[in-house]
């Protein structure tokens, strides 16, 4: 009764006199803190009713013995009431179960569908903001309006896509890039957004207002986007996350095919649960081995998904089939997501890290037993980094390798061995020199995108 009663006089003050903090409150972090020393707190706060709960125990054995038997029960119960209060008032612990695996490809599957949502709509079309709803049913309207609220939370989204393997350093920056572009074109206020904006127009909404409930979102949203900016400085030039990302995109799409199967009584189709299972156990194997990365990429961009796009066709094109539009729809977004993420990994790994398309094949050159250049690619091969630099550490790392490169192209002048052959290394390594001066330049670039991002 005392809190409640505290609280209440306490807004009152504030809210006629003082005029003055308004958003102070306890956080939730001050509560968890206290609670760590709520013993000494309820013996505190209770001690006046232990000593009136001694003194009155005193007084009646002493004006009236005779009512003590009655009393003491009573008495004995508010003695102990603060031994009560804390045991109540005690944590309960909760036994954390960890989730089954069934259980984190459901919540996989439903975290790259909710990237989904704004990977289809907060584009080009809605200026990379992004719109505040879509309505599926009846007619699948998108509400091209938006708050600061929802684009600090697609930022912050952004930046998870990114850890979760949805997108790349490229593209995160490409679309952080953009929609600070177009937040600085919306109309402000003292610094301030406005809380609703049309994101095909750029125009505020009636009633142009401030809410310090957005704006607070926006600004806890921005601080968290800085530190991951700049934790992105520590990151690999291609993470293996992209592989996690590229299976939850299967998955998904296992569960698609599931539903068509279901539905298609023609029994002559078997599942594709053996091609989906062996792209995976594929995916699983190689994503800690950067090296056989391009192998695996190449592999999945023609013989691995050959034979399901093949039986997929045969499906869609059966009479026997008995699909509704909602299904196709995405069917046909996954089946796209899939192959946007297959290309940019690809060309993440021809841009930032060249070398590990050029290592299969080499030139005949230096794999020839007993040759003299075979040798000198045994000095230089220690040169290429076996695990993926980080994004600050890259510029170094390229410039290592040219310097080392360097010394190959020396060592082919003085081959002995058939011109076509000593062309082939020479064009390689001229190659791999381009590459790396390029890559430099990209790494370079992305580094210093997103430190002024932050």
């Amino acid at each position: 009764a005392w809190m409640v009663l505290n609280a209440i006089g306490t807004t009152l003050v504030r809210l006629l006199f003082a005029r003055t903090h308004f958003l102070q409150w306890t956080t939730a972090a001050h509560v968890a803190a206290s609670l760590r020393n709520i013993k000494y707190r309820i013996i505190w706060e209770t001690a006046g009713s232990v000593i009136f709960d001694v003194l009155l125990g005193t007084a009646i054995r002493l004006t009236n013995p005779s009512a003590l038997p009655v009393a003491v029960p009573f008495l004995l119960g508010w003695m102990i009431s603060p031994l009560v209060a804390h045991w109540i008032s005690k944590p309960i612990k909760h036994t954390i179960t960890p989730l089954s695996e069934p259980q984190r490809r459901q919540v996989r599957r439903l975290a790259r569908r909710t990237w989904a949502y704004f990977e289809q709509f907060a584009g080009p079309d809605d200026h990379w903001l992004p719109p505040d709803h879509f309505q599926e049913n009846p007619r699948g309207n998108v509400a091209h309006y938006t708050t600061p609220t929802n684009i600090g939370l697609f930022l912050l989204s952004s930046l998870s896509a990114y850890d979760l393997g949805y997108i790349g350093l490229f593209e995160l920056a490409v679309r952080l890039r953009n929609t600070f572009d177009n937040m600085d074109k919306l109309e402000h206020y003292r610094g301030h957004l406005l809380n609703w904006y049309d994101t095909q127009t750029l125009m505020p909404l009636p009633p142009h207002y401030i809410s310090t409930v957005d704006s607070g979102n926006l600004a806890a949203c921005l601080l968290a986007l800085k530190q991951g900016c700049l934790a992105l400085a520590d990151a690999p030039l291609v993470g293996k996350q992209q592989w996690q990302g590229l299976l939850a995109i299967v998955d998904i799409l296992a569960e698609i095919l599931k539903y068509l199967e279901k539905n298609n009584p023609d029994s002559a189709f078997e599942p594709f649960d053996v091609e989906l299972d062996s792209i995976c156990e594929h995916i699983t194997a190689v994503e800690d081995d950067p090296d056989a990365w391009t192998g695996l990429l190449t592999w999945l961009s023609s013989t691995g998904w050959e034979r399901v796009s093949h039986r997929l066709l045969e499906l869609l094109e059966s009479r026997s089939s008995n699909l509704n539009p909602e299904t196709l729809s995405e069917l046909q977004l996954y089946l796209e997501s899939m192959q946007h993420q297959l290309l940019s990994m690809q060309r993440n790994i021809e841009l930032l890290a060249p070398w590990l398309g050029m290592l299969h094949p080499l030139p005949r050159l230096f794999t020839e037993a007993g040759n003299p250049c075979a040798q000198a690619w045994q000095v230089f091969n220690p040169r290429i980094p076996t695990s993926l630099p980080s994004l600050v550490q890259a510029p170094a790392t390229y410039t290592a390798i040219q310097t080392a490169l360097v010394q190959l192209q020396a060592d082919l002048k003085d081959a002995d061995a058939p011109p076509d052959q000593i062309q082939e290394a020479h064009d390689w390594c001229l190659k791999l020199s381009s590459d790396l001066t390029s890559a430099k330049f990209q790494a370079e670039t992305l580094l210093i995108g997103y430190t002024d991002l932050a």
